[in-house]
């Protein structure tokens, strides 16, 4: 597992990007229970650019779903989909839970409950991920 210098990379926001000095990334390949994408003025936006260049380079990276509220397990086996399709599976994938007042406030139960949903998907299948939450 890399230790180093990493970066959380947002298709649309982080568009264009490159890379330099970095040694791991996640990218946001899933946005709740669905693969992340993002159609502006008729340009849709995926992970698939920046999955691309950081294979070029060498990089290890992996994904990390935007939660939503819902089922948390069903959020991790959409991201798994993401991270087997782009190659994306040299970092542990993550589980991003934010409270934002314009789409989600989490309760604390809430967030706790879909966390283990989702730990527990991966830990079944032998695989360790990542929380991160504001």
């Amino acid at each position: 597992m890399p230790t180093g210098l990493g970066v959380d990379v947002h298709p649309y926001y982080q568009r264009g990007a490159t890379f330099p000095g970095v040694e791991y990334a996640w990218i946001k390949m899933a946005d709740g229970a669905a693969a992340y994408t993002k159609l502006v003025n008729g340009v849709r936006y995926t992970a698939d650019e920046h999955a691309r260049k950081l294979r070029t380079q060498g990089t290890p990276f992996g994904g990390y779903v935007y939660a939503q509220p819902g089922d948390g397990a069903r959020e991790a086996a959409v991201l798994w989909g993401e991270c087997q399709r782009l190659g994306g599976t040299g970092v542990a994938p993550a589980c991003d839970i934010e409270s934002d007042p314009n789409i989600h406030t989490w309760s604390t139960r809430e967030a706790t409950d879909h966390g283990r949903a989702f730990c527990a998907w991966f830990r079944a299948r032998g695989i360790r991920p990542a929380i991160y939450m504001n």
